[in-house]
């Protein structure tokens, strides 16, 4: 082969090789999409499980996970699998422990659970127990607080766009309550009365999904797949994960909704390199489904 001809082949064969790398991405980020659901929907999809297997199901992903994870760490051919094998395992024993240890905070103050302050206290109560065991675990991993975007970042950046969301949705709750769930209209002294509650309703849900899903996720696909894959099987698994919601007006429309958001929490969480941002936006779009539900307890 001429020198001629062997440089005319570069290009095409180096075109071939980006074209294999991406290819070979995309299917990785197949097989974590589909560890992330085996890891998360089991919880997502609850109610629709039957009781008798619920437990032993959800010990079997726990485990798996983290006998899988343990042993690849310490593996230098197989090390690369380790972080989103660890995130897995979290994900799982976190809302496997949630799931197990739920109501007691209520049950603890006497407060009735069908009442607004019942669920407000009840979602307290799951995103302490969520985060804590997620935190743990993270760091007994000997990971940092950072590696789970919980950390200042570029305030500039998430500060304005998290605070603006927050008081965007909070300041238009009727309209989008309507619209979204459903029911008449929701007199302001109805709103009034359950506000405090809504608060803690929406802050403890806000941060607790946002910890679980872009706080752990995000940071242990990346390396494997890339930003872009990597935001995407964090939103399609986010997004799944709320097929069980039955407080939704129109199911496909709401799911559509929860992906546009969790692609722009997702890269608000990327961009400024926190989760803080993300975070108030999330709690601020929970305001018209805090409201929604209170108010009719």
């Amino acid at each position: 082969m001429s020198t001629a001809q062997w440089l005319s082949r570069q290009p095409e064969e180096s075109s071939r090789e980006v074209s294999r790398a991406r290819m070979t991405r995309w299917l990785v980020a197949l097989v974590l999409l589909a560890g992330a659901c085996i890891a998360y929907l089991p919880y997502g999809l609850a109610k629709v499980t039957p009781t008798t297997v619920r437990l032993p199901l959800w010990i079997a992903i726990a485990a798996g996970f983290g006998i899988a994870a343990l042993a690849v760490r310490s593996r230098d051919r197989f090390k690369s699998a380790w972080p989103p094998l660890f995130a897995f395992f979290v994900a799982s024993a976190s809302q496997l422990i949630d799931w197990q240890l739920s109501h007691w905070l209520p049950r603890l103050l006497k407060v009735p659970l069908e009442s607004p302050a019942g669920l407000a206290l009840d979602k307290l109560e799951s995103s302490l127990l969520l985060v804590g065991v997620i935190l743990l675990l993270v760091l007994l991993a000997g990971d940092s607080m950072g590696s789970v975007y919980l950390k200042r970042g570029k305030v500039r950046g998430w500060l304005p766009i998290g605070m603006a969301a927050f008081l965007i949705f909070g300041l238009i709750p009727l309209t989008t309550a309507q619209a979204l769930f459903g029911g008449g209209p929701i007199a302001l002294s109805a709103i009034l009365r359950v506000w405090p509650w809504v608060l803690i309703f929406v802050l403890a849900n806000g941060f607790a999904e946002e910890l679980l899903f872009r706080g752990l996720l995000l940071p242990r696909l990346q390396p494997s797949v890339g930003i872009g894959p990597d935001i995407l099987v964090v939103t399609t698994v986010f997004t799944l994960w709320h097929l069980g919601a039955n407080y939704a007006a129109s199911l496909p429309i709401f799911l559509a909704i929860v992906f546009c958001l969790g692609l722009a929490w997702a890269v608000l969480t990327v961009k400024t390199d926190s989760l803080w941002g993300a975070v108030l936006f999330h709690a601020g779009t929970d305001i018209p489904i805090a409201i929604a539900l209170l108010v009719t307890l």
